[in-house]
């Protein structure tokens, strides 16, 4: 899973590159970030903060 700081990384090359419109970047950067959110709820207390 991605770190939220690869994610803005991903996003900000995207759409400096237009290899997508802004608003396709962002809602895919959203979508992950709700991927990775429900991915820590799923994990221990404090678990993704040891990485």
């Amino acid at each position: 899973m991605l770190r939220l700081q690869e994610l803005l990384q991903i996003h900000r090359t995207r759409a400096a590159a237009g290899n997508a419109t802004e608003r396709r970047v962002a809602l895919e950067t959203i979508r992950a970030l709700e991927e990775l959110r429900a991915y820590r709820q799923k994990e221990p207390p404090g678990a993704h903060r040891a990485r």
